[in-house]
């Protein structure tokens, strides 16, 4: 008891919060299991959260890291649209999102597959004067496509169709129950072996074997000396452009990874959420059976001079001690741990960090707002509520007047010198309490009427403004009480409601006036 002793003397701010302080130490060594079991909470979600975020960003990064891009270093996007959709030109494209100069060089292509000797082969029509497809000496054996009737063939197809530059190459193509048949001379063998790799032919070639002699594939290069320019807005930009066409890139792979593994991972996000709801559940429901127990204790702190303020400020130090205790558990758990699993290149230290820094935040704020409710009701509650286990508001309203400041109310203290005070259907509305009944005294400030709202946490009460006799209470909700004094002053209502109400009667009895003398006429 020296604490309180020593809070209730000094008035100084200094020596209240020291003598908190030191009441908080031995509050929290003596509830030391209770506020371990915070604690143990607060690691075990921190952990739980900061590893398996961690776990999972790894499984991530390691599928992505293990796929593989496509080879398309001839050009940046090849856009195939739908069926029956043609290629727009250049000056018909959209303006791309923000205005970004991202478009370089575009050129409409054919693509198709027809039918050789040794099997399927993808064709692609280009331009003879092409701006793609630009080989290098080191790449190409022969010659670039010069005019129709030539062909330039991929590495892997010739060399398993076992073709040279000078050879001829047949196709066909089945379209329509019609069968179109081109023989072309290969002028040349470029270097690539990806199976996307294309054997190159004129595109009136490629429209020979069409039906119809139209487009149906859109080379793209961004453009490199934007710095708006980049690959992921030109994607974005040829995706609004034509909607539900397949854009081939060298990060298409890596795309369709990213978002099958973001679906795959999407339940992960909602089990780090249930991390952090069972940590609130556990702090709350440890908070208020510790807050229960302690109800005698805390109307002892209040009944020798702790202030409500100081109450909250020592309950709110008890489970700072608790977070403290938690955090620090839960730094050694994640280093043990993060450490196996780095050696196992599960997880990166640049994840543990992250998570671990969201982790921190998410528990300091899941935290206060567990104990959020227990502190402030101990801060609400007066020293009866605690001994008496009554129920404990968190915000108490008084009253003293009339709410709405009724003009016909206001009036009627006037003319009958008494006080009014008006709440709601006190006989039809459960959670009101009226202490008194007709004929009862009452004293200036006495509480006659209390209403508990919002599942008690919100009581309303009603005082009477003079000491007086109830000489009224109507089913309505108006309570009348005539003054011992007839001097007692009245509640400072504004004059223009007395004004109003009083030129409404005058009115009215004008009216009433007028009425009875055309009856009197009429007779």
């Amino acid at each position: 008891m020296s604490n309180l002793t020593i809070v209730r003397k000094h008035a100084g701010k200094e020596e209240g919060i020291g003598s908190i302080w030191r009441l908080s130490q031995k509050n929290a060594w003596f509830w030391r299991w209770r506020l371990f079991t915070v604690a143990a909470v607060i690691s075990l979600s921190f952990t739980l959260f900061t590893l398996y975020g961690a776990f999972m960003d790894g499984v991530a990064s390691s599928g992505l890291a293990r796929t593989e891009g496509l080879s398309t270093k001839y050009y940046d996007v090849l856009v195939i649209p739908p069926p029956n959709k043609t290629i727009k030109d250049r000056d018909e494209l959209p303006m791309p999102k923000y205005q970004r100069k991202i478009f370089g060089v575009g050129e409409a292509a054919v693509g198709l597959f027809a039918d050789s000797r040794t099997g399927s082969i993808s064709l692609l029509g280009i331009q003879s004067d092409s701006a793609f497809f630009d080989f290098v000496t080191e790449e190409l054996q022969g010659c670039r496509l010069k005019q129709q009737g030539e062909a330039l063939l991929p590495s892997s197809y010739a060399k398993r169709s076992n073709l040279h530059p000078g050879d001829l190459f047949s196709c066909s193509r089945l379209e329509q129950n019609v069968r179109r048949n081109l023989t072309l001379e290969v002028v040349g063998i470029y270097h690539d072996d990806s199976a996307l790799a294309p054997a190159l032919i004129s595109i009136d070639d490629a429209y020979s074997l069409q039906a119809l002699p139209v487009a149906n594939r859109y080379l793209i290069n961004y453009d490199r000396n934007s710095k708006d320019g980049n690959l992921p807005n030109l994607v974005e930009w040829m995706a609004s452009t034509y909607p539900g066409a397949l854009l081939i890139c060298d990060d298409l792979p890596h795309i369709i990874s990213q978002s099958l593994l973001s679906r795959i991972l999407l339940p992960s996000a909602g089990l780090l959420v249930l991390f952090f709801i069972f940590m609130c559940v556990g702090i709350l429901t440890v908070a208020l059976m510790t807050f229960l127990e302690r109800r005698k204790e805390l109307a002892a702190l209040k009944s020798c001079g702790i202030t409500n303020k100081q109450v909250g400020i020592l309950l709110s130090m008890e489970y700072v001690y608790s977070a403290m205790a938690g955090f620090g558990l839960g730094l050694i758990m994640v280093g043990a741990i993060s450490y196996r699993l780095m050696q196992l290149d599960i997880a990166s230290i640049d994840s543990v960090i992250s998570y671990g820094l969201q982790a921190g935040v998410i528990t300091i704020l899941v935290l206060c707002l567990a104990v959020l409710f227990p502190t402030l009701t101990a801060r609400a509650a007066t020293v009866s509520q605690l001994l008496f286990a009554r129920v404990i508001p968190l915000k108490t309203t008084h009253i003293n007047s009339l709410p709405n400041q009724e003009s016909w109310l206001v009036l009627r203290e006037r003319q009958d010198n008494v006080r009014i005070l008006r709440f709601p259907l006190a006989e039809q509305v459960s959670g009101f309490l009226v202490f008194k009944q007709v004929g009862d005294m009452v004293k200036q400030g006495e509480v006659v009427v209390t209403y508990e709202g919002v599942w008690g946490m919100h009581l309303i009460e009603w005082s009477a403004l003079c000491d007086g006799r109830v000489s009224e209470i109507t089913p309505g909700g108006i309570l009348v009480i005539e003054p011992d004094d007839p001097h007692t002053p009245y509640y400072p209502y504004p004059e223009m409601i007395i004004q109003r109400e009083q030129e409404r009667i005058d009115r009215i009895e004008q009216g009433r006036q007028a009425a009875r003398e055309e009856r009197s006429r009429d007779m």
